[in-house]
């Protein structure tokens, strides 16, 4: 659990208007605040599945785990809501995204500046628990031919969720730059 999310300075009017935008909760009481972090840990991992367009069912159950992690270890939101949220991200295998590629990158921007003004403990354990995702989704695009492999569609996508959350400040996202290299 992320003790310091709902600390009125983490979540500006800034931010909750794009959070609206995006389609994510934008309110102020606990659950929305949650939901719409859970929204914003989960796009990134998204953007990864969708490199190369679709979901493919590997990938859909790699990020079904990480649902799980933001469900259970983060209790951020429940698992079908958080599923109803990757819905029109593309999360279901073979269905179109409704988010394009800028969606995703605003949604990157908008989750690094929160990282910045959380805790850097809560900071450290989000950015862990994204980069171990975006490497397990990213391996589980090729099925067995391209087993542990960074497919050379991603790695630009996987260059730009390191850099933009900073995930080369922990041990996961270091080794998500190597394996993305």
């Amino acid at each position: 659990m992320i003790q310091s999310l709902e600390q009125a300075s983490n979540f500006t009017e800034l931010d909750k208007q794009e959070l609206k935008r995006l389609g994510l909760p934008s309110g102020s009481k606990e659950g929305e605040i949650r939901e719409a972090f859970a929204g914003l840990m989960l796009a990134p991992i998204l953007e990864v599945s969708l490199a190369d367009g679709v979901t493919n069912p590997n990938e859909f159950e790699a990020i079904e785990t990480y649902v799980l992690i933001l469900e259970n270890d983060f209790e951020l939101c429940s698992k079908e809501r958080l599923e109803t949220l990757g819905t029109t991200m593309g999360m279901l295998p073979f269905v179109q995204s409704e988010w394009s590629k800028r969606e995703f990158q605003d949604a990157r921007t908008l989750l690094g500046g929160i990282l910045k003004r959380l805790p850097e403990s809560d900071a450290h354990r989000v950015r862990n628990a994204i980069a171990k995702a975006c490497l397990h989704v990213a391996t589980s695009s090729g099925g067995i031919v391209r087993f542990h492999t960074v497919q050379k569609n991603e790695r630009h996508v996987l260059h730009d969720i390191i850099e933009s959350l900073n995930l080369d400040q922990c041990s996961e996202g270091l080794n998500l730059l190597g394996r993305a290299e």
